[in-house]
């Protein structure tokens, strides 16, 4: 018999996805930086965002999901043509990239840091966005979650 701990496969599929669309959203930028931006690669770089947000929260990372909203929201005006994606956007991201790799995968927490990133987010966006995208991000409890990963929900499975 094999006891598969639920939570533990949903983080380890969580930690993956999150790697590959930090991977997504580097390269894009990256690319962006080098030749400029495309429809395609800012369409992609959306929905690497969008997705990251949404599995963070899920999976608690509340912080995550926060500054992701806030690259999506950027993201998101320059898909839809209401802004050019400048430098100091870019410098933004990047920032925001660094610092969600270090908080999801070294244990890296610094509110200061996060603060900062997420003005130099807000600087760049425009105002109604901005006031929109911070009225928006709502701490959330996780899937399963109740302060300790099993507090809430515990599933057990059995392979015979």
């Amino acid at each position: 018999m094999q006891e598969v701990n639920f939570m533990d496969q949903y983080l380890d599929l969580f930690y993956a996805e999150a790697r590959e669309q930090l991977e997504t959203l580097s390269r894009n930028l990256l690319a962006v930086e080098t030749t400029g931006v495309t429809e395609d690669v800012i369409h992609e770089m959306f929905r690497a965002a969008h997705s990251l947000k949404g599995a963070s929260a899920m999976a608690g990372f509340n912080v995550v999901a926060a500054l992701t909203h806030k690259v999506e929201d950027l993201l998101g005006v320059v898909r839809t043509g209401r802004q050019e994606l400048s430098s100091l956007g870019i410098d933004a991201i990047f920032d925001a990239l660094d610092y969600i790799q270090a908080s999801l995968f070294s244990g890296e927490s610094d509110p200061g840091r996060e603060s900062y990133i997420t003005g130099r987010l807000e600087e760049v966006l425009p105002g109604e966005v901005a006031a929109e995208s911070s009225a928006q991000v709502k701490p959330i409890e996780p899937l399963g979650h109740g302060g300790e990963w099993g507090d809430t929900l515990a599933i057990t499975i059995t392979f015979e």
